[in-house]
């Protein structure tokens, strides 16, 4: 048969409870934070600051260039003089991005309009090549393709 509790009881017996889970879980947590190593609060990296690409070859093979069999030097996309793709951030609209080589130099970022060299903006971009031009059509527009990947 089960006892009655008087509401009277209940109300404080209940408000104790919750206190020492409240305390407990507070004190818990204080002394989690008490033992953490300290953090520092200086930023390691600037937003604004760039590194330079260091190994045109490693990101080459990131972005799908194939190794041939003979230098150890990444197969580069079809080139037109000194220009090299090296990559495609392909997206619906003008947010697309091509990873370009220009003269043997690190690979930059150029997004749709940017001027890649002298006379030559990035037209298109495509999912695997790109299109630069003095304008859209021009007679001396180039087309650049990325490798075929290798499985």
């Amino acid at each position: 048969m089960p006892r009655y509790i008087p509401k009277a009881v209940q109300l404080p017996v209940m408000a104790f409870i919750a206190g020492a889970g409240l305390i407990g879980s507070l004190t818990y947590w204080l002394l989690q934070l008490a033992t953490m190593p300290e953090l520092s609060h200086t930023p390691s990296v600037s937003l604004k600051q760039q590194t330079p690409v260091s190994n045109l070859a490693d990101i080459q093979a990131a972005l799908g260039a194939t190794m041939p069999s003979g230098d150890g030097s990444p197969e580069t996309a079809v080139s037109n003089s000194n220009l090299i793709l090296v990559g495609v951030i392909y997206s619906a609209g003008k947010q697309s991005q091509a990873l370009i080589s220009v003269a043997g130099a690190p690979a930059k970022s150029y997004k749709i309009g940017d001027e890649v060299e002298p006379g030559r903006v990035l037209l298109t971009v495509q999912t695997r090549s790109v299109t630069l031009g003095a304008a859209v059509g021009a007679p001396d527009s180039v087309s650049l393709q990325l490798p075929s990947p290798t499985l």
